[in-house]
């Protein structure tokens, strides 16, 4: 073959691969104050909002905030496998905007929050803080705190650890087939429910588990409702702690029998109710809970061996 031909023929292959490459997706984007939507969201040329660098990124990549800022000007959705984290020692934040929420996650995919805040934008006030639709949320070492609930959860797993959900109407709220898990976590100032499970349709399982954590001056600590004749839903609580508020652990059966919780080695102080089952819920105590100032229960209650209250 002429070598003029094969030179051209190989110009020309490389030519049509430079778009491919131009458009190439990452397994890393950054996002910093200075930035611009319009750079490759490198750490030399960042991003500056949330929504570039989502698409910056293949799924399952990581996002990294540099700066202190908001990263965010609306509501972002989010819907491929992702993990946003700040760098130590700044605040990165995703604001809550006009009536909806900071993040909504859909498509039943993994979503990673790492040393972030979530909070609400006080002239232009948003309502929750993260809203998923199946899939997973990971919460670690992050500060959420909004009008409505810090996060929302249909069909979903969310865990909780080394995190603070403060000044809010609720701080978890999951409803469906789910599951919760807090670990080291504190919820303070929420004027509502701390954790409150929805198990409400058919054949579903609900799950909370709440341990080495603290609730502070909530309205109602956690709740666990079954709310389907086929549903199931479960809750245990071990070593934490429970200061302030109406009701700390509320088991009940809105309809059907599947509510089941049990208690182990904690502390409640100054509650109208520590301890509560409504409709035949089941509630443990394991015997080496402490109380003081709390009620054990009240009337047509079923609490179960609670040996030190």
């Amino acid at each position: 073959m002429n070598r003029f031909v094969v030179r051209t023929a190989l110009a020309f292959v490389a030519s049509s691969m430079l778009p491919l490459a131009a458009h190439a997706q990452s397994f890393r984007a950054y996002l910093s104050v200075s930035g611009s939507d319009a750079n490759p969201c490198t750490v030399a040329a960042p991003c500056r909002l949330l929504p570039s660098a989502l698409n910056a990124i293949a799924s399952g990549g990581e996002i990294w905030m540099l700066d202190s800022a908001n990263f965010n000007s609306g509501t972002v959705n989010i819907t491929k496998d992702a993990s946003i984290l700040a760098v130590p020692g700044v605040v990165g934040s995703l604001v809550a905007f006009g009536g909806g929420p900071a993040l909504n996650i859909s498509g039943g995919v993994n979503v990673k929050l790492r040393n972030v805040v979530v909070a609400n934008n006080v002239t232009n006030p948003g309502t929750d803080g993260v809203v998923i639709n199946g899939g997973s949320l990971d919460i670690v070492e992050t500060q959420v705190s909004v009008p409505g609930s810090g996060v929302v959860a249909t069909n979903a797993i969310v865990r909780a650890h080394g995190s603070l959900f403060r000044d809010s109407g609720n701080g978890i709220v999951a409803s469906g087939n789910f599951t919760v898990d807090v670990w080291s976590s504190r919820f303070s100032n929420i004027s509502s429910v701390g954790v409150w499970g929805h198990a409400n349709t058919a054949a579903a399982a609900g799950k909370i588990s709440v341990s080495d954590s603290s609730f502070v001056n909530a309205g109602n600590s956690i709740i666990a409702n079954c709310e389907n004749a086929t549903a199931t839903m479960k809750a245990v609580i071990s070593r934490t702690s429970f200061t302030e508020g109406s009701y700390a652990i509320s088991i009940q059966n809105l309809s059907g029998s599947g509510a089941r919780g049990t208690v182990t080695g904690s502390t409640f102080a100054n509650h109208i109710t520590a301890l509560y089952s409504f409709g035949g819920g089941i509630l443990e105590s394991a015997g080496n809970n402490t109380a003081g100032g709390s009620n054990g229960s009240i009337a047509n209650a079923t609490v179960t061996n609670i040996g030190t209250f």
